[in-house]
């Protein structure tokens, strides 16, 4: 039997526990290289990592990713979830390729929080330059198009999408009543063309 940690862990895809005092894992997870000893918290919320290699188990080892996804979904379907209230485990999804079946609940006003630190980020000239380049040059395809056109189809626009319409009426008014100026000049009360 091998120890694994931190300076000699698995190869491959592994499927890692981390274990209460008792022996009972409170956490099931997928990993490659030293996934398992890394922090999965995050401001102290999701599955805290052991402070002790002990309370790290590897349950498989040397797996394909299909494999360790597929045993992963076992391993915490066997065990179940506390926020489901199926079982024992801490996870906040049922594994495999990570989100599926995971219960985020914001409340409205951490929603609100969330929309307003994002609202208005000014983002760098290097972020906007790299996005520039990933999509130039890019034709979309006929299929693509076709569910844009069709999810854009009746679909009710807010009201600062009618004041940014009406706006923008106004501003063509204005610029052809201009370009109408310089085509053909001011025109004289009497309807004749003013030539001076």
């Amino acid at each position: 039997m091998t120890i694994y940690n931190k300076s000699n862990p698995p190869g491959g895809f592994y499927i890692y526990a981390y274990l209460r005092e008792d022996g009972t894992p409170y956490y099931i997870g997928k990993g490659k290289g030293v996934r398992a000893w890394k922090q999965h918290s995050v401001k102290g919320k999701g599955a805290h990592t052991p402070k002790y290699n002990s309370r790290i188990f590897i349950c498989e080892s040397r797996l394909t990713e299909l494999g360790a996804f597929a045993l992963e979904r076992r391993y915490i379907r066997w065990w179940g979830r506390k926020d489901l209230g199926t079982g024992i485990l801490q996870n906040m999804s049922d594994g495999g390729q990570g989100t599926a079946n995971t219960i985020r609940i914001c409340s409205e006003e951490t929603k609100r929080k969330i929309g307003s630190a994002n609202r208005g980020r000014a983002q760098s000239e290097e972020t906007k330059e790299k996005r520039a380049n990933s999509l130039r040059g890019k034709k979309m395809s006929e299929e693509s198009n076709a569910k844009r056109r069709e999810k854009a189809v009746g679909r009710v626009l807010g009201p600062q999408a009618a004041e940014r319409r009406a706006r923008t009426s106004e501003a063509v008014r204005q610029w052809w009543a201009k370009r109408k100026l310089k085509l053909i000049g001011p025109v004289s009360p009497k309807g004749m063309l003013d030539v001076a």
